[in-house]
């Protein structure tokens, strides 16, 4: 029974009723990924979101230039999906991809509507997950604008302590908007 590790991610929110537990646990899947598993290639419609019990995830998309530009690193307890195509039902412009392997809830979206209207304190840990995933989004292109690269990574390390010992650091320097050369010469200066 995956009771527990489901009812981890709703706990820093509030306690979610038993039932709602109960409803998870039998109507969404916990499955295991190797990393560098797809789980959104770019094209594709979004038809799931997801939740990190374990490991780490990006998403990713290429510019015009071909260079491949990290938007989100994830981590245990993260909510991951792809914004624009899963409320818009049109062709994701990004990629889900696993960095390590993951421990993960899969919810589809016909699935996650259901929650929605069978159990409505639902509706409290959605709009809490959405408050905190556009806050962090907001936060991040602040950061982008107006942070040198050099305080974007220790601001990254400070809020992030596990990313160095597991995510590669050309995530990370893409993550930052920098190269992975600036990304040294910081670190080698620190």
């Amino acid at each position: 029974m995956n009771t527990e590790k489901i009812a981890r991610i709703f706990f820093k929110y509030k306690e979610p009723s038993r039932g709602l537990i109960n409803f998870l646990d039998e109507y969404t899947e916990i499955i295991h990924y190797p990393k560098k598993t797809k789980l959104l290639k770019e094209g594709q419609i979004s038809q799931h979101i997801y939740f990190i019990l374990s490991g780490s995830i990006r998403i990713h998309s290429y510019d015009q230039q071909g260079n491949n530009q990290t938007s989100s690193l994830l981590f245990e307890n993260d909510l991951v999906l792809s914004v624009f195509s899963f409320f818009s039902n049109k062709p994701s412009v990004e990629a889900i991809e696993t960095i390590e392997d993951c421990e993960i809830i899969k919810i589809p979206k016909k699935q996650l509507e259901k929650i929605y209207e069978d159990f409505p304190e639902f509706n409290y840990f959605g709009r809490r997950m959405t408050e905190e995933y556009y806050i962090n989004s907001e936060k991040r292109i602040y950061n982008l604008r107006m942070l040198s690269a050099k305080d974007r990574y220790f601001q990254f390390i400070e809020e992030n302590q596990q990313a160095l010992k597991r995510i590669p650091l050309r995530y990370i320097a893409s993550y930052l908007g920098i190269n992975l050369s600036t990304l040294s010469r910081i670190r080698a200066n620190t």
